[in-house]
């Protein structure tokens, strides 16, 4: 495992503790009209919360596809790196009860609370548009 590999390993324990601290939300689809695919997703599948936070707690080094630069925000706080994974699951769409191996497209955003803490923001949640590619 190089230094890189780590350091993904290490984004991901970071965001597994975020949830379990309940310092992890979704962006809202409902209330954020650019996140449209995420809308979407959550329409066309049977998909809870509980089931988004699994499918997260389960991503490994091996679903990463790339880090993004330069997209800090100031409120809150937001780190300067996104980071992309892709993760197949079989899902169940909601229309016909049909089920489907999906390519799930998961961005993810640290950011920082009023107490220091940090927390992660799932800014993408939703079926990938194209095939990805993984760095390890």
């Amino acid at each position: 495992m190089d230094a890189y590999e780590k350091k993904i390993g290490a984004v991901l324990q970071r965001m597994r503790c975020c949830i379990d601290r309940k310092s992890f939300t979704f962006l809202d689809p409902f209330t954020n009209k650019e996140r449209d695919k995420n809308l979407d997703f959550l329409q066309t599948y049977n998909i809870d919360t509980k089931v988004r936070l699994a499918i997260l707690k389960s991503l490994t080094t091996k679903n990463f596809s790339e880090e993004q630069y330069d997209r800090a925000k100031e409120d809150p706080p937001y780190e300067k790196s996104l980071y992309v994974f892709g993760k197949k699951r079989v899902l169940e769409q909601r229309a016909d009860g049909k089920k489907k191996n999906v390519l799930i497209y998961i961005k993810i955003q640290f950011f920082a609370l009023v107490d220091d803490c940090d927390a992660t923001l799932a800014i993408s949640f939703h079926e990938a548009e194209n095939d990805m590619q993984f760095m390890f």
